[in-house]
């Protein structure tokens, strides 16, 4: 399985489990679908789930906390990466 097929299925049991109400695992596999762009270009669009995401996180009950603090740390790479990515020389 190639690294885009990865992310292809990562997310759709993101939205398949969300769709079923099951945040945590939904949230776990969101997770591994943003780890696949570690290293890599963001695309736009992977910038607006991470920024949906933490909305999402800081919404969930406390025994999210564990993920929600993943999440975090994941947002904050690719926060980092973008911006640094984003940034004109000085």
């Amino acid at each position: 399985m190639d690294l885009n097929q990865k992310r292809d299925l990562y997310w759709r049991v993101s939205q398949v489990l969300s769709q079923d109400q099951k945040d945590s695992e939904a949230l776990n596999y969101l997770i591994k679908y943003l780890n696949t762009f570690i290293g890599s270009t963001y695309p736009e669009e992977v910038v607006y789930i991470v920024q949906a995401s933490v909305l999402s996180a800081i919404k969930s009950p406390i025994s999210s906390f564990i993920d929600r603090a993943t999440l975090y740390e994941v947002s904050c790479v690719v926060y980092v990466d973008v911006t640094n990515t984003h940034r004109t020389p000085s």
